[in-house]
């Protein structure tokens, strides 16, 4: 949005939103002198261009979040990070020092204070952002049944016998 506007007006630009980010008012408020001011820099024209684009950007990510929220409905978080970011990483082609990496956030997100439903689909944004939408579906398609919340209570195991009285 500012690529034809010269150096010293984005240094002007950069004060103006830096001071602006320290004022103490309602971000929407922010969000409008923020407008205004890029109104007054590239003109009408090139900021609804860029709004639209944003629009689209904003629009795409909505579908993401749907996505995974499809995706990873039903999932146990425990169970799919020991499973599905290997199996994906394969499908992917993953060199193995890459693979340590992936592991190394995962650990990190499955360390993080979060409600299962939070982390499933904090884990389901990085899988997919990691390997991509269409091999994420693949994977969690494949194992689906050994990765799921189970609804059912496990069956104890059987209490021994009480020693017999003599």
């Amino acid at each position: 949005i500012m690529q034809n506007v010269s150096v010293e007006e984005q240094q002007k630009v950069a004060l103006e939103i830096e001071a602006l980010s320290g004022v103490d008012m309602p971000d929407r408020v922010k969000a409008l002198n923020l407008g205004l001011l890029l109104l007054n820099i590239v003109g009408e024209h090139v900021l609804r261009i860029a709004v639209q684009n944003l629009e689209q950007e904003f629009a795409a990510a909505g579908r993401v979040l749907e996505s995974v929220e499809q995706e990873m409905e039903g999932i146990d978080f425990d169970i799919a990070i020991v499973n599905l970011t290997p199996l994906c990483a394969e499908l992917a082609d993953m060199p193995e020092d890459q693979q340590i990496e992936v592991e190394y956030e995962v650990q990190r997100m499955k360390a993080l204070s979060l409600t299962d439903q939070t982390r499933r689909y904090l884990f389901g944004l990085f899988l997919i952002k990691t390997f991509g939408a269409d091999i994420v579906s693949k994977a969690i398609k494949a194992i689906r049944d050994d990765i799921s919340l189970s609804d059912t209570p496990q069956p104890s195991l059987p209490h021994p016998a009480p020693p017999e009285q003599e």
